[in-house]
């Protein structure tokens, strides 16, 4: 049965919790994404609807700090299998994964790479200067300036990738660039802790390394997706990432 939530109330209880940890913040506008693992050894989640539970409860995110009230929904699995599968949004969140993702994207069931999902929705938003052309420069014509719109992207995976320089090479390089963007990395085990910490050692240590990401460990995901608003929030909502929403124009 599908996760039944009162987004609203859900809505609120975000904006309640973010008062909490920074009064008076006024929630900027950033786009909200999420970054799904569809690599073979998460079919089963998928299938049994545990990642659309998941996603459902990332919506008020989009509720809060997005205009049009949308999460963004990109998936990947090994290389350049990566798919802009488009907008969720309160019309369309029930059953999304099912209707749209399972054996519809690129690269389902395949591999693991981190870095390719990443550079895609930064080269997507323009985050990066585009370099002009022989022509254009030859004319004098300067490289487009970047998007300032900032980005939060919630990046759901089971484990271990194949890319592990290439990620944090590229996560060090937004970072180095004041790129407007953090990345939350779930880790969603099925295992022991010790398995979860193993699994995810990497992430972890993303995580504790830069200032743009963030990590949230799940060792059962069936409970962590029957805690209350409040104890979600909680659970995900770090000082750094709050130190990153108040710093976003």
């Amino acid at each position: 049965m599908a996760l039944q939530v009162n987004m609203e109330k859900s809505k609120a209880a975000l904006q309640m919790c973010l008062q909490k940890k920074a009064p008076g913040l006024t929630p900027p506008v950033i786009d909200i994404i999420v970054a799904m693992d569809v690599s073979g050894s998460f079919e089963d989640e998928h299938r049994s609807g545990m990642t659309n539970d998941l996603m459902t409860r990332l919506v008020p995110w989009g509720m809060v700090f997005d205009p049009d009230k949308q999460i963004d929904f990109y998936t990947f699995s090994n290389g350049y299998n990566v798919t802009n599968v488009g907008p969720v949004t309160l019309n369309n969140y029930e059953g999304y994964i099912q209707k749209n993702v399972i054996k519809k994207v690129l690269g389902w069931n395949g591999g693991t790479d981190y870095a390719p999902v990443l550079e895609k929705i930064v080269d997507e938003r323009g985050l990066l200067p585009k370099k002009a052309g022989f022509l254009e420069r030859l004319v004098g014509k300067k490289s487009t300036e970047p998007s300032k719109k900032p980005i939060f992207v919630w990046f759901v995976t089971d484990g271990e990738n194949n890319d592990e320089d290439a990620t944090r090479e590229l996560l060090s390089s937004l970072a180095e660039r004041k790129v407007p963007i953090y990345v939350q990395f779930i880790g969603v085990g099925n295992g022991s802790e010790r398995e979860l910490k193993r699994k995810f050692a990497f992430i972890e240590q993303l995580g504790e390394e830069f200032d743009n990401t963030g990590f949230t460990p799940i060792l059962h995901l069936n409970k962590f997706l029957e805690q209350t608003d409040e104890e979600l929030n909680e659970t995900v909502i770090s000082e750094e990432l709050i130190k990153w929403i108040s710093s976003v124009k």
